[in-house]
């Protein structure tokens, strides 16, 4: 506001005088008496109702201060949208960076006490200033100083709270005290204050701020943790006493500086008479002039000193990369809040966060209440930083959160502040939906735990804990994840038995190797409250009031605080000038209301004045957090009156503000007030709370929902009414949904319990539809609590009332999910079933192959000569019924599957057929790629496919994320891998992981997660890798309670790590997985599928390890081929090419009769696998090959052996290292049987070695134990030392190290540091190999026993090592080893050998998988044969650990890489989308999504306006883009479609539509593909109606311009003809001839004018009588009513009236003064014919006779008009004058 727009009733504004981002300032005048005022205007947020009212309350004070040295404050005014502070104006300066200069003593001492004085008036009103700084010191002459500018100001601008601006950082924190950074654990008074000041005077007298930086967390720390330079030792000059007063005015603990301004003041008055007197001031110690009667409890922690060192120690612990939390456990206020806010200060130090919340026990119904009270303020505190980090903030999360933002954005509405509004999430059900809510608020937080920014998390009454936040806390908890997260919880532990949930979780969490650091808070001993006495008192014995205080309290601190302010206001601990403190300890022992704390708070409260006990009895009635603007409400007074009350309880320190909130200062300051309402009375308080918050508050909005909900359901009975109870009733429902969306599901089910009980007794018969949908609620919500037979319960008596097929679908179907929940797969398929019944589908548990053969013979007479890619195209399901049944179907996969019955395959084809029949649903993705599956299993591989495309495509047509991860699992694992490669199955199976995770699908998570482990140990991935991806999946394992799937992983884990363990050494599979217990519960319920996977298991481990007889004999057990679906999945196929291979061995020891069974299965095995191999040959063709070798041995066959050269071909090409090592064992032990031992031993050494490269220890071990004669070069040939010989603790711990990490350059750290310090060697080189080129990735070197890596990423040169030995290294795979390289070697003729001469060289491959992925060079220029063998053999085992660790962390950072683009593609991708949409929606331009089938699938209002259709004609599929073109045009359209498929889009061309009425609109078309789709693009189209309209308006005029020009010649031809003939001379002509030309040219005027559409009759006539009216209008009369001529009859009939006026002048009535002339005409409207009379008469003019010849005149009245226009005309020369009459017909001259 600029001077003179600032109005302020009273007075007048003259000048800005300054303005900040948060106010402005005026120097203004009093009308009243023209007194000088001084003007503030504050731009306030008036939604923050508590700061306007806390503002003006504190305010009122202010004005009554009357000091010289403060600004005085006259008045306080609303204005628009800020508030006006009105004060003295004081012509003053403000200190500033030109007047900080350094002050001389003098004049420093004058005005230091000026300050010291105003903040002594300040204090003594009770109030704090709160922002002592320069701009708010004024200078006056003298060098006098005034206080302006109080702290409360910024309350209401909110400027202090934006740290990272500019001007907070170099204005506003520089001079905050460490208290106030809100980063200590101390409380903020009147000392605050002298902490300013002294930060003032110290840049007075120093020249310059005690602390400088540039990040506003360094500033905040060095106020916390800096000792700050004595301004005596900057400047000499300056005093030590001034020093001094600095310095202690400095001190980090409020305790230690000045306890009162007037104790500063009498200092520097000593310190001015000194130098007045002296010129010097003496030293002296500072304070000795101080209150001493101040009674202040000093806020120091006592007796806590191990506890915080504990504390601190924890978060350090946390910083370097521990797993580990702090729990602190206490009686309540024993300190435990205190305590942990201990951290704040160390955080500071990391520029960490710290967020807190609080559980509250009268509002345990809330969900998340602490956790989002917690990162509420976290992101509170984010807004107020710069708008650059804002930026970055909103990036990382959205990074995190990619498109599931607005999941957290429900429950943390402040967040869409930062993000703006967010797509919506996909619906899921409770379970995924809870799943995804976990997964996702796990990753936010992840954004802010950072080592660059730790994240400290405290919540506090953890025993009060909701089940929903217990959840989440312990998946935060369980995330390995969370760089830098410092969870700290408190509990008290009397209120939490062993059994409690929170205990129960902890003992899970510490399960999964979280640290847990208890500390146990126990009550101040008297040694404690002794040093408490000494510090607040300054007392030196009180040995007998520290017992008295320590017997009332129990050395509880909260109640020895309480219990001292209780001493000190009633007058029995006094303060005596003479002899300092007292007391009266026989007083104290007769204290009523002390025997425990909440009667001591309970009294304190009740000596507060009445309105303040009402307030605070209703603030603790609404919870122990409250805001003002709902206790202003529930209070029914004015917020002022409200403050005004509150405040008593906020000096009283009751109550305290925290982030724009007030909540009380402990629990038992709310329990005590809410104990002053007898217990009669509280449904009362709460029923009149609730009442009034709906009438104020809107449910909808953010938690008020809750918070009413809560106060009805404590109102009891007092809801009685019929209204009032189904308001709770319907309220109840909204919080149990609102709830349940936030996985809160211990909440929704109380407020369901709570609802129910307010619905009416016959509720089923009078609100049918609200009781079903809260009794389903209900038993939805127990089973998800995991009380499942009282939701089996609930949904009987619910199926008992449920009407309708419709609704007892839906209720067997809750059933069915409910014993699935259970883990009762029988019950659940036995539920299912019977809600089948329903829909007259019979079906027996385990229906027979007949049934399911029957079935299947339907679904493909149904399907019928349809091609498959059609069925993407099937119209939707409108069927609700249908639906339901389908729903039904789905939810019936876990017990078909898991108890292999045919049901299976049944219900999947079940799906298909009403998809088939009744249109496509969401449950279509699933019955199309799983009926793949079944044509699959059934051999039909190429139809199964295309079933599984099928699939795809309408998932891509129809996105649904649920379906997603489902999809994936089973096209990646069931029907993608019969024709594709493993890799490419193996990353759909990722993506099912993603997508499992990401919706919250966790089960197909789960299954996926099993068949990605699976994949890898199908396809002969090395055993190490396979090992650390089965550890990379444990904490998603974790999530499966029942282990009921996720046991695979641990098999696969168990195997690899079997198969790789030396022959001596124990794996340790047990800790993976307990088999037995799988199998006996899988057995149990008749699991097949279970029990099928774990057969598979025990043949492939047989195989491998020889035991072919074994495998035999179990082989048949469970043959997939009878398991229907499970013979589709990825080992299916090599369950049949494992069996026989192991019938083939096994048939060579058989008895006769089992020896032909044996062969007969080989050969259908081997007939199998050959068929598959001719669909996927890069899987299947070397096992069919191998195969076909056993084939030929068995039969003798001389081919045996060239097929086995095939077979272990084609796997080393496929790299599957573990088959072409078989297939090597085989063909040794089939030459070995001919007696060819030499072949023999060349294929098992290549074997061994094979096996070796696969990882398989224990298998080498095993052929070396089984063929020693064959293998004995191989086993002796620098065999590495066994374990025992080996340090295998460090072997342990650099594996471990290795493959722990992920980041690639501190792998690569880790990785070249155990190598240098393990080998002995100087110097080392990590080579990356890069096609033909090699990179220096990074170096080591040893410094003074200190090994330094540096990263390199250079190119290798001659100079960095022995390229011969390199390029052999690469080339060979083997290691190089020279013990002295100054001896003549292999390597002495390269030059870095013999330029260089290094002693000991050690190089050696890394290799995963036969893939080179990098070289360790290493060497000693000190010793040779310092690479010993034992040395060698560590470096080697680790060799293969870090090929792989090398490979995950180069594809981690790649990964990362790309996640960071794809998120920043997503991101951009988002923006444009919304980009579309807001051009979409803006409606300017007609906007349609259309396929190239000619269906239109989206358009927005103005294309449906031009086309005439709604928005119900696209949804249902009848709009179809095609049928609204007219044929003339659809060879265009096919020209532009081939452009666009062409190009990408095509040019816009001009077109039409046939609306939806029929008629035609005339459009500008242009479209282009849409996204990467070539079948479906965006058109743009524009209405060209009214171009066209122009278009044809100027055609018309062109035409009638062309016409009227060929007239208008015509017409001065024939007046020109006619002149000519009636003129004697060529000036007469001209005359003549001019004349008419311009009548005529005046008709085409007055035409122009209205566009020649006509013109008026009056117009014309007055047109051409006007030359002649000679300024005497009475010479003319017109009389008639206005007529529009066309313009053919204006132009006629004007040139009548020329020629009639004309002749007029000439001869007739206007050649004499005299003259008149008459002129009128009426329309005849009563005739058959309407028709215009118009009458020409002249007067008073010379007598007329006619004349001898007929003119130009005469012709053109008397012919034309009756010519052109049909009329009637009479012409008569009369002796008064020419009287001429005209009749014309008005549809031929009229408009």
């Amino acid at each position: 506001m600029e001077q003179g727009t600032v109005q302020i009733k009273g007075y007048h504004v003259e000048a800005k005088t300054g303005e900040t981002a948060g106010s402005a300032t005026y120097r203004a005048y009093r009308e009243a008496d023209g007194a000088r005022v001084a003007m503030k205007l504050l731009h306030a947020d008036y939604t923050r109702l508590a700061d306007i009212t806390r503002f003006k309350h504190a305010y009122g004070i202010i004005k009554r201060i009357d000091s010289e040295r403060v600004v005085k404050v006259l008045d306080v005014e609303e204005h628009g949208d800020g508030l006006v502070l009105i004060t003295e104006y004081f012509p003053g300066t403000a200190l500033s960076a030109e007047t900080l200069r350094k002050l001389d003593v003098r004049a420093f001492l004058d005005a230091a006490i000026s300050m010291a004085e105003a903040l002594a008036d300040i204090h003594r009103r009770g109030l704090i200033h709160g922002d002592v700084r320069p701009p708010n010191i004024l200078l006056g002459a003298g060098g006098q100083a005034k206080l302006t500018g109080f702290g409360v100001d910024s309350d209401v601008t909110r400027e202090k709270e934006e740290i990272y601006s500019t001007r907070v950082l170099s204005e506003v924190l520089p001079y905050t005290s460490p208290e106030q950074t809100g980063r200590m654990n101390r409380s903020v008074d009147y000392r605050t204050d002298m902490y300013s000041l002294g930060i003032v005077f110290y840049e007075l007298l120093a020249g310059r701020k005690p602390f400088e930086a540039t990040d506003p967390l360094e500033l905040m720390h060095a106020h916390m943790a800096v000792r700050p330079v004595p301004p005596a030792e900057i400047d000499p000059e300056v005093p030590d006493a001034l020093s001094a007063i600095t310095m202690k005015l400095l001190s980090k603990n409020a305790e230690d500086r000045y306890h009162s301004a007037s104790g500063l003041m009498a200092d520097l008055e000593e310190c001015r008479r000194q130098w007045q007197r002296n010129g010097r001031i003496e030293s002296f110690s500072p304070g000795q002039y101080d209150r001493r009667d101040l009674f202040e409890i000093h806020q120091k922690l006592y007796g806590r000193e191990g506890d915080i060192r504990k504390l601190i120690e924890s978060f350090e612990d946390v910083l370097q990369g521990k797993r580990a939390i702090v729990l602190v456990s206490g009686y309540s206020g024993i300190g435990k809040s205190s305590l942990v806010q201990e951290i704040l200060k160390p955080l500071a130090r990391e520029k960490g966060y710290y967020i807190s919340g609080k559980y509250d026990q009268h509002n345990r119904d809330t969900p998340y209440s602490a956790i989002v009270q917690a990162f509420d303020s976290l992101v509170r505190q984010l807004l107020s930083e710069s708008e650059e980090r804002i930026t970055n903030w909103r990036g990382a999360i959205l990074d995190a959160l990619g498109s599931n933002a607005q999941v957290i954005c429900d429950v943390l509405p402040c967040l869409k502040h930062m993000l703006g509004e967010q797509p919506p999430v996909p619906a899921l059900g409770p379970v995924e939906a809870q799943n995804r809510f976990n997964l996702y608020f796990q990753k936010f937080v992840a954004v802010f735990a950072r080592h660059a920014h730790p994240l400290a998390v405290f919540i506090d009454d953890l025993q009060w804990v909701d089940s929903a936040s217990l959840g989440l806390i312990k998946t935060i908890l369980a995330s390995e994840g969370m760089e830098s997260l410092f969870f700290c919880g408190a509990y008290r532990d009397n209120e939490v038995t062993p059994t409690h949930p929170f205990m129960v979780a902890l003992e899970e969490l510490q399960r999964g190797g979280l640290a847990v650091v208890n500390i146990v808070l126990e009550p101040l001993r008297l040694v404690h409250l002794l040093e408490l006495l000494r510090d607040s008192l300054q007392i030196t014995a009180g040995d007998s009031l520290a017992d008295a205080i320590l017997k009332k309290t129990g050395g509880n601190p909260f109640f020895v605080k309480q219990f001292m302010r209780h001493l000190h206001e009633t007058k029995v601990l006094v303060f005596d000038p003479a002899a300092g403190w007292r007391w009266d300890l026989p007083q104290i022992a007769r204290l009523e209301y002390t025997d425990n704390v909440l009667s001591l708070m309970a009294e304190t409260i009740r000596r507060l004045p009445q309105a303040t006990q009402e307030v605070l009895r209703l603030a603790a009635t609404i919870g122990n957090m409250f805001d003002l603007d709902v206790l202003n409400t529930v209070s029914e007074r004015t917020p002022e009156e409200t403050y005004g009350s509150l405040d008593r309880a906020l000096g009283e320190g009751l109550i305290v503000r925290a982030d724009g909130r007030y909540r009380f200062a402990h629990d038992k300051i709310q329990e005590a007030a809410y104990s002053l309402i007898p217990a009669g009375d509280r449904p009362a308080f709460h029923y009149r709370i609730a009442r009034l918050l709906l009438g104020k508050l809107d449910p909808g909005a953010g938690r008020n929902l809750f918070d009413i909900v809560n106060h009805l359901n404590s109102a009891g009975d007092l809801i009685h009414t019929a209204q009032e109870r189904m308001q709770s009733a319907r309220l109840n429902l909204e919080a149990a949904r609102r709830a349940e969306e936030s996985a809160a599901f211990t909440a929704a089910l109380n407020y369901l319990e709570h609802g129910i009980a307010m619905l009416p007794e016959g509720a089923w018969t009078s609100d049918y539809e609200l009781a079903f949908v809260y009794h389903t609620k209900k038993g939805l919500m127990e089973s998800l609590c995991g009380r499942h037979d009282d939701a089996l319960a609930t949904l009987g008596g619910c199926f008992d009332h449920a009407k309708g097929r419709l609704h007892k679908t839906e209720v067997r179907r809750l059933k069915t999910n409910v014993e699935i929940l259970k883990n009762d797969l029988p019950a659940a398929l036995e539920e299912g079933l019977a809600a089948l019944r329903a829909f007259d589908i019979h079906l027996p548990p385990y229906p027979d192959d007949s049934m399911l053969a029957a079935e299947f013979e339907r679904t493909i007479a149904i399907i019928g000569d349809r091609p498959i890619a059609s069925l993407v195209d099937l119209p939707a399901l409108n069927d609700p019924e249908i639906a339901a049944l389908q729903d039904l179907l789905q939810e019936m996969f876990s017990p078909t599957y898991q108890l292999g019955t045919n049901n299976f395959g049944i219900t999947v084809m079940r799906i298909l057929q009403n998809t088939i029949e009744h249109g496509i649903s969401r449950n279509s993705i699933y019955a199309y790629v799983n009926f793949g599956t079944i044509l699959c299993a059934r051999l039909d591989i190429e139809k199964g496919h295309e079933f599984g495309r099928a699939a795809i495509r309408l998932n891509e047509i129809h996105p649904d994320k649920k379906s997603e991860s489902m999809l994936c699992n089973m096209w990646g694992a069931w029907v993608q891998h019969w024709k594709d490669t493993y890799e490419n199955s193996k990353a759909s199976l990722r993506r099912a992981i993603h997508s499992g995770l990401e919706t919250g699908q966790y089960i197909w998570a789960f299954y996926s997660t099993c068949n990605a482990c699976m994949n890898s140990l199908l396809r002969g991935a090395h055993l190490r890798e396979v090992l650390e991806e089965a550890k990379l999946y444990l904490p998603l394992c974790k999530l499966d309670k029942f282990n009921a799937i996720t046991w695979m992983v641990g098999a696969v884990a168990r195997y690899a790590e079997e198969f790789g363990a030396q022959a001596d050494g124990e794996p340790t599979h047990a800790a993976w997985v307990d088999v037995d217990a799988v199998t006996e519960e899988a057995r149990r319920i008749n699991n097949q599928a279970s029990l099928y996977f774990l057969n598979f298991f025990d043949v492939f481990a047989g195989v491998f390890q020889g035991a072919y007889e074994e495998v035999a004999e179990l082989w048949g057990s469970t043959d997939p081929g009878r398991l229907g679906m499970l013979a589709a999945w990825h080992a299916s196929p090599c369950y049949y090419y494992y069996g026989g291979l192991a019938f083939s061995r096994a048939a060579g020891t058989a008895a006769p009769a089992l020896r032909e069974a044996y062969l007969a299965r080989l050969e259908e095995c081997a007939r199998k696998v050959e068929l598959w191999a001719r669909f996927g040959p890069a899987s299947f063709r070397h096992r069919s090959l191998i195969l076909q070798a056993e084939l030929a041995r068995v039969e003798g066959r001389e081919d045996a052996g060239a097929l086995y050269d095939q077979g272990i071909a084609a796997a080393r090409e496929g790299r599957f290292l573990h088959d072409a090592a078989l297939a090597s064992e085989l063909c040794a032990r089939y030459y070995l049987d001919l007696g060819r031992e030499f072949l023999a031993c060349a294929y098992m050494t290549e074997a061994h070695r094979a096996y070796a490269r696969w990882g398989a220890v224990r298998i080498t071990d095993r052929l070396e134990r089984d063929f020693p004669r064959l293998l004995q070069r191989e086993a002796t040939h620098r065999r590495a030392p066994r374990p025992a010989e080996l340090d295998f603790a460090a072997v342990l711990k650099a594996s471990q190290a290795v493959s722990g990490e992920l980041v690639l350059d501190r792998l690569i750290e880790t990785l070249l540091t155990i190598a240098v310090e393990n080998a002995g060697a100087e110097r080392g080189l990590l080579i990356h190999p890069r096609g033909a080129e090699c990179d220096i990735e990074a170096e080591v070197v040893t410094v003074r026993d200190r090994v330094e890596v540096s990263l390199r990423r250079a190119l290798i040169t001659p100079a960095d090592l022995p390229p011969a030995i390199l390029h052999y290294v690469m080339r060979t795979r083997e290691t190089v080893i020279l013990d002295d390289a100054a001896a003549p070697n292999l390597f002495s003729d390269d030059p870095y050998v013999r330029e260089r001469q290094p002693r000991s060289v050690l190089c050696l491959a890394l290799v995963k998988q036969g893939t080179l992925v990098g070289v360790l060079y290493l060497e000693n220029n000190l010793t040779p044969r310092v690479f010993t063998a034992d040395r060698i053999a560590m470096l080697e085992l680790l060799a293969s650990q870090s090929a792989i660790s090398l490979e995950n962390a180069r594809l981690y950072t790649q990964l990362q890489q790309e996640n960071i683009e794809r998120k920043r593609a997503e991101l951009a991708l988002r923006e444009r989308e919304a980009r579309i949409r807001c051009l979409v929606d803006s409606n300017i331009i007609g906007i349609a999504f259309w396929d190239t089938d000619g269906r239109v699938t989206y358009a927005n209002d103005t294309y449906l306006r031009f086309l005439g259709y709604s928005r119900q004609d696209v949804a249902s599929g009848n709009l179809y883009w095609t049928k609204c073109t007219p044929p003339e045009f659809h060879a265009t359209d096919e020209r532009a479609l081939e452009e666009m498929r062409l190009t990408g889009e095509f040019r816009p061309y001009e077109k039409e539509y046939v609306r939806k009425d029929g008629s035609r609109i005339p459009v500008l078309l242009g479209s282009a593909r849409f996204g990467e789709s070539a079948n479906e693009g965006v058109a743009f189209c524009l209405d060209l109606t009214e171009r066209k309209q122009a278009e044809e308006r100027q055609k018309l005029l062109l035409n009638e311009l062309n016409h009227r020009v060929k007239n208008t010649l015509a017409i001065v031809q024939a007046i020109a003809a006619q002149t000519l003939r009636t003129t004697d001379s060529p000036r007469a002509f001209a005359e003549a001839f001019g004349a008419r030309l311009l009548a005529l040219s005046q008709t085409h005027n007055l035409l122009n004018e209205a566009s020649w559409q006509s013109a008026s009759l009056r117009d014309i006539v007055c047109a051409e009588l006007a030359l002649y009216a000679e300024g005497d209008a009475g010479r003319f009369s017109l009389a008639g009513q206005d007529v529009r001529l066309r313009p053919e009859a204006a132009v006629t009939l004007g040139m009548v009236f020329h020629e009639l006026s004309t002749n007029a002048a000439k001869y007739g009535a206007l050649s004499v003064p005299s003259g008149r002339v008459e002129v009128a005409w009426h329309v005849n409207t009563s005739a058959a014919e309407p028709r215009i009379h118009l009458e020409w008469h002249e007067m008073h003019g010379p007598p007329t006779r006619a004349p001898s010849r007929k003119g130009f005149g005469s012709r053109l009245i008397e012919r034309d008009l009756k010519r052109q226009f049909a009329g009637a005309v009479s012409l008569e020369f009369l002796p008064e004058g020419v009287r001429c009459v005209i009749d014309l017909p008005m549809d031929r001259v009229a408009v």
